[in-house]
Order: C-alpha cells, then structure tokens, then sequence
C-alpha cells in the first residue's frame, strides 16, 4: 500500500534544512542535514574513539611493567586528542559532500598537523611528567625530542586516519538516511499524483457513458428513467469525490458504487441485464483502493453487454483466499474477438494502481471460456479486526 512510502515527519524534520540546531554546530560547519542529535553523536563517537585510544596504550603499558610510569599521561594525551579531533569534525562537515579527490587530499594534509602536533604534545608531556614519576629500578631513556616526535608521528597518522574513517563512514551513513527518506517522500508524492492522474481518466468517461444514456432517455420520452440515472449518477460522484485518489475504502463501498453504476446501466439495457453483487459479510470492511473495480465493470457494460445480442449478466464478486483477496468481475456471453490476451485503457489503470498501492504483492489475471470474460484481481488482504 502506499503506507510503505509513510514517513516519519520528526525524522525528517530532524534531518532536514528547517532542523532546530545549536551555535556550536553552526559554528563547526554542519551541513543543514545533519541534525543537533547527529551533531552531539559525533562529539560522542569522538570521546569514544580516545577512550579506546587509550584503553589500547594502557593494555600494551600494561604488558611492560617498566612503561607503568607512562599511564598517567595518558589523560592529557586523551584530552589533547579529543580537542585535535575538532577541527577534523568541521573539516569532515564541510567536505562531506565534496569530490572524492578534494576531499581526501585536504583531510590528508589535515591529518598530517594534527598528528605533528598531537606527536608534540605527547613527547613534551611524557619528558615533563615521567622524569617526576620513574623509579631509579626502572628508567626510561627518552631519544632526543625530535626524534621522539617522528615516532609517535608515525603512530598518530594510523590514529588520525581511524578516526577520520570513522567520521566519514558515520556522516556517509547519515546522509544516505536523509536521502533515502527525501526519496521515499518524493516518490509518495509522485504516486499520489500518478494515481490522481488515473482517476481523472477513469471519471469523465463514465460521467460521458451516464449522461449519454439520460440523452438516449429523455430523446425516446422516459424522463422519470432519466431523473433516476441523473440521481444515481449524483449519489455515484458523491461517493468517488469524497475520498482522493491515494485513499482506501471499505470494500463494501465500492460494491456502493458499483450497485449505484449498474443501476444506470439497468435502466439503459432493461431487462437484457442482469446483475449479480456477492460480497460476503465477513469481507465487507475490507480496505481496497477506492474505485479499483469500477473500470472493469464499465469495460464489462461496454465489450460484453452493450455487444450481446440477447440477454448478458455481469457478476461482481469476493472472497478470500488464505492471505489473498481475489475480486472477480465476469460478465456473459463473450463478445466476439474478446481474448485474455489484450487489456483496454480501464483494466491497464486498474492494473496500474495496483502496482503503486501493493506492488508486486497484487496481479491483475484475465480468464475467458465459451461462455464467461473474468477480469481477477489478488491482493494482499487485511487482517480480520
């Protein structure tokens, strides 16, 4: 039904360029998609990501006890990691959208300092605290300050580019979820017009087929007949203008709506028609697109009624099959040249907004014998309430 192109309206607005966001994250250069909760889910993932920086050097210092003298430091590093990872955030806002080649040449650069300085910071801590700390059993001799720099360097490239991964593979998740739901909106959108166009086909040509037959009428002097297709005509448009085209009605309606048809019909044909409405009372609140079958009984009226010679039926019905709803629409005797082959205009729209309510879970089957044309529609029915 088109209830699988529902969204959720918060998430949306969350997500979207009308999105309620703080100073802060205007000021990092956050996209207009990426939300406040977004944006504070990246300030998290980033204390997280030291965290685990951290918990890794303490497991590895752990394994020597002569390097113990180095776990106090790591909360400066953990905290001048977290405040380096800043300005990666910003530029990963800016350049998410950017080509691939910009944006992995500017975030390279960018790695590059951060890891120099976080390199720097990491050795001057380490030269200031560890002497205060270390036990004459256990030195650590420190290679001159430069040195030590390009060797943590090496290090903090991994660390920078990790977390860098991990921002874009969290910012490329994010943006493929805006644009998923902006395409699930504008493909709702575009159906509910799709089935809109559909209807507007289906209306004037009954509206011609009524007013045709109220001519014919009032031409051979039957005005009383007229006045009763004029009505029924009217309680029919009633019925149809009520709802749009992407709206579900009760199945009993539509049997409504065709009884309100047939009637008309009746009157035209007299005593040649005969109809037959079989609607148990069990399926009477089922949901089915509103006037689905409607096309198919006027296809029926005009290739096999209005064709017969002597006496026609038309026979509208519904049962349910397990999970299934099948709706037979079958009219008698066969027009000459009618095969299950060829769909007309009606039974081609009809077949068209299954498509769009239910997709691949409805199908619309022809069957004709010798003596009976049975247009059959099967969709998914609803559960009992």
């Amino acid at each position: 039904m088109l209830q699988r192109y529902a969204l959720d309206d918060r998430a949306l607005a969350s997500a979207g360029p009308g999105a309620d966001r703080s100073r802060l994250a205007r000021l990092f250069g956050a996209p207009a998609w990426v939300s406040e909760r977004t944006f504070r889910s990246m300030l998290g993932l980033t204390a997280l990501f030291w965290l685990g920086v951290s918990l890794v050097c303490l497991v590895t210092q752990w394994r020597h006890p002569h390097d113990w003298v180095l776990v106090p430091t790591l909360p400066f590093i953990a905290v001048a990691g977290c405040l380096l990872s800043l300005p990666m955030m910003a530029a990963s806002f800016r350049l998410a959208e950017a080509p691939i080649r910009k944006r992995m040449l500017l975030l390279g650069a960018l790695i590059l300092v951060l890891a120099l300085v976080e390199s720097a910071i990491d050795t001057g801590v380490m030269k200031l605290m560890v002497p205060l700390l270390q036990t004459k059993k256990g030195k650590i001799v420190f290679a001159p300050y430069l040195e030590w720099v390009r060797m943590n360097m090496m290090l903090y490239v991994w660390v920078f580019v990790t977390y860098a991964t991990a921002t874009g593979l969290f910012l490329a998740t994010t943006l493929a979820q805006v644009r998923e739901r902006q395409l699930l909106r504008a493909t709702a959108a575009a159906d509910r017009a799709r089935l809109d166009a559909l209807r507007l086909q289906i209306n004037p040509h009954f509206l011609f087929n009524a007013l045709n037959a109220s001519v014919s009428l009032v031409s051979l002097g039957r005005n009383a007949e007229a006045e009763r297709v004029l009505l029924r005509l009217s309680d029919f448009f009633r019925s149809s203008l009520s709802t749009t085209g992407g709206d579900m009605a009760p199945l009993s309606v539509e049997f409504e709506d065709i009884e309100a048809y047939l009637d008309i019909e009746a009157i035209r044909f007299g005593e040649r028609l005969t109809v037959t409405l079989d609607l148990p009372e069990d399926l009477a609140a089922q949901p089915v697109p509103h006037l689905i079958l409607q096309p198919l009984v006027e296809n029926a009226v005009k290739h096999g009624v209005s064709r017969a010679s002597g006496p026609a039926g038309i026979t509208v019905s519904a049962r349910r099959e397990g999970d299934a709803l099948r709706l037979e629409v079958a009219n008698s005797p066969v027009s000459p040249g009618a095969t299950a082959a060829g769909l007309g205009i009606g039974a081609r729209n009809v077949q068209a907004r299954l498509a769009v309510h239910y997709g691949p879970e409805a199908r619309l089957s022809v069957r004709t014998d010798e003596t009976t044309y049975r247009v059959i529609l099967t969709l998914p029915a609803a559960e009992p309430s």
